[in-house]
């Protein structure tokens, strides 16, 4: 896993991140049967924001 886009996200996200060991991720694609909300890989539907 990379870090290198970690510094452009808050503190918060990042425990969020770490703290849940989820897969960050740009595009749907790179989740797979799951989905990429806010950067994060989950597998539900993006809650609508």
């Amino acid at each position: 896993m990379k870090n290198s886009n970690l510094k452009k996200l808050t503190r918060k996200e990042q425990e969020k991140i770490n703290g849940g060991g989820l897969q960050k991720c740009h595009y749907h694609f790179e989740c797979p049967g799951g989905s990429c909300c806010q950067n994060v890989c989950v597998y539900y539907n993006c809650p609508e924001v």
